[in-house]
C-alpha cells in the first residue's frame, strides 16, 4: 500500500487557541467531540474528511509552526488559517506564509512535489508545483507547436 502525507511549514508561530488546535485533529466524529470544537467546525464548515482531520501533529519551534499530516495536506487548513489571522492583530500579524511538502511512500508520479500559500484577511495567493509545471509544458508546446 502507497502511503501519501505532507509536511507543512506555517510562519509566523500562530497563537491557537485551545479549540483551534484541537480542531487541527477534528476528524469529524460526534462522540467525544467537545462542543465548542464542533461549534468552531460547523462555522468553517469543517466536515473532518476534507479539512484539517489527518494533522497528526504540530510544533512550534523557532516561531515557525511545523505541522505533519497523514495523506495530503488537508483542503480546509488554508481557510482555517484565515480565520486564525481574521482574529489577530493586523500590526502583528499582517500575513500568513504556508509551504508544503508533499511525499509518497513509493515512486509514484503523483505522490511528489510542493505548494506555498501567502494568506491575507483579503484573500489567498497560491501556488502548486504541479500545476506551476503542467502550465509551463502548454506554453512551451504553443510555442514551438508550428516550429
Amino acid at each position: 500500500m502507497t502511503d501519501y502525507y505532507s509536511r507543512t511549514v506555517v510562519r509566523p508561530h500562530l497563537p491557537l487557541t485551545e479549540t483551534q488546535q484541537r480542531l487541527l485533529s477534528y476528524t469529524g466524529e460526534e462522540e467525544g467531540c467537545e462542543p465548542a470544537v464542533r461549534a468552531l467546525a460547523q462555522d468553517l464548515k469543517f466536515d473532518g474528511d476534507t479539512n484539517c482531520a489527518g494533522t497528526e501533529y504540530y510544533i512550534c519551534k523557532n516561531d515557525t509552526f511545523y505541522l505533519y499530516c497523514e495523506e495530503n495536506f488537508p483542503e480546509g487548513l488554508v481557510p482555517f488559517l484565515q480565520h486564525v489571522l481574521e482574529g489577530l492583530p493586523a500590526d502583528r500579524f499582517p500575513y500568513i506564509e504556508v509551504e508544503v511538502g508533499y511525499s509518497c511512500t513509493k515512486m509514484r508520479s503523483d505522490g511528489f512535489g510542493g505548494s506555498a500559500y501567502f494568506i491575507t484577511r483579503d484573500g489567498v495567493d497560491e501556488v502548486h508545483t504541479a500545476r506551476w509545471l503542467s502550465d509551463r509544458v502548454a506554453d512551451y508546446g504553443a510555442m514551438h507547436k508550428n516550429g
